[in-house]
């Protein structure tokens, strides 16, 4: 018979130790974040916008319902 024995101190074996330790940490920290991110609680709001103007002092309006480089196809601004 062969002794196939590796010695207890060996790269090797810490390697594989290493290894395994880390795939257990892995797949304990992935199931317990799976397990948390798993919830059925949910939430509700109520969102709305408005479209609002304002006015500078030297009486310029300045809309704000669009977005300023939206255009038509000339190249003018609505």
């Amino acid at each position: 018979m062969v002794n196939r024995r590796v010695p207890a101190g060996s790269p090797r074996l810490l390697r594989t130790r290493a290894v395994l330790a880390a795939a257990l940490v892995l797949g304990v920290d992935t199931t317990s974040t799976l397990a948390a991110w798993t919830d059925s609680e949910y939430g509700t709001g109520s969102f709305t916008a408005r479209v609002f103007g304002t006015e500078s002092p030297h009486g310029l309006v300045v809309r704000l319902d669009r977005h300023p480089h939206d255009h038509d196809d000339e190249g003018t601004y609505p």
